[in-house]
């Protein structure tokens, strides 16, 4: 039976470099009480044992395990992937690890909760998470361990964490009226279920705003909302009452599906601008905002939490701007 190698150790390389294994520790964390020299030869020694360094244990004897976990509710949304990579980024720079978690909320609300009590166990610094409307009893949870907690792009009616949104009411307004500036007389808000997540009761309430401003009846309004609720978005669409002639999708994955289904002669506009980053055979308008500031402001607040668990809580929100193709 092959023998199975065993891992270097501290002891390893001390034994390599003709030091103790005290002096190995101090130089692989950088100790200024170690000469340079001497970190060098370490530093390579480690390398051409193929040693790595158990962070963890490491970071747990001074109280903290510096990993953050990223709670989002489908990971298969690419808007989602692109805020991950941004946080990962920052965080990886200030010393932390990332776990991704996928709460899939919209299928299983239950697993929301689930997901909290891994990461809790996984004695996380922090969090940073896409809450379901019903997540208070995940959030709750994690406050009653101290586990520190930024949302990012949804918040809860009764939020008591610090969170960071998109203007949503202002760049649905945006959205709508740049329908009705393109000459679109009878256009409709399609969304997946305005009682789910708090992005879409606020792009819903942009609509209706900006139509009423627009001189549009509570019932053309009623009448011009589309809530998939399950349905596929042909189905749903083939089942509107009204001569629609231009469609406002709750965000971009939704406006290339309709982009597909109806005339070509239709005006359609997304939300989110994740096509500015991904590769597609058309592009559409969307309403955008800046991903970089927000990952920023989400790393700066969990950071801050984190330091000082009693500061006040923060709600950032983050403007929107519409982007015309």
């Amino acid at each position: 039976m092959e023998k199975k190698a065993h891992r270097p150790t501290l002891k390893t390389i001390a034994q390599q470099v003709g030091i103790t294994a005290n002096t190995v520790s101090l130089a692989l964390r950088g100790s200024p009480l170690v000469a340079d020299q001497t970190r060098m030869r370490v530093l390579e020694a480690a390398k051409q044992l193929g040693y790595v360094q158990d962070l963890q244990a490491s970071s747990l004897r001074k109280g903290q395990s510096k990993i953050i976990a990223l709670v989002f509710g489908d990971i298969s949304n690419p808007l989602y992937t692109i805020k991950m990579k941004k946080l990962e980024d920052i965080f990886r720079k200030e010393g932390y690890q990332i776990l991704i978690f996928n709460s899939e909320e919209a299928d299983d609300p239950q697993r929301e909760y689930e997901v909290m009590r891994t990461a809790i166990s996984r004695k996380i610094d922090g969090m940073v998470c896409t809450p379901s409307q019903h997540g208070r009893e995940s959030l709750d949870l994690l406050a009653q361990y101290g586990v520190p907690c930024v949302l990012v792009g949804r918040y809860l009616e009764d939020t008591r964490e610090d969170c960071v949104v998109w203007d949503n009411v202002n760049g649905a307004e945006k959205a709508t009226q740049f329908l009705l500036d393109h000459g679109c007389k009878c256009p409709i808000y399609v969304a997946s279920n305005p009682d789910h997540i708090s992005s879409e009761r606020d792009r819903l309430a942009g609509f209706t705003s900006q139509m009423r401003l627009n001189g549009y009846t509570e019932q053309q309004i009623q009448q011009q909302c589309v809530f998939l609720r399950g349905e596929s978005i042909e189905h749903a669409l083939s089942q509107v009452e009204v001569p629609f002639d231009g469609v406002f999708a709750y965000r971009d994955q939704q406006a290339w599906e309709i982009a597909t289904i109806v005339s070509p002669h239709i005006k359609i506009i997304g939300f989110d601008n994740v096509q500015s980053i991904l590769k597609l055979p058309f592009s559409l308008p969307s309403i955008g905002a800046d991903l970089d500031l927000e990952a920023q402001w989400v790393a700066e607040l969990l950071l801050k939490r984190i330091k000082d668990p009693a500061r006040p809580t923060e709600k950032r929100i983050l403007p929107t701007f519409l982007v015309e193709r």
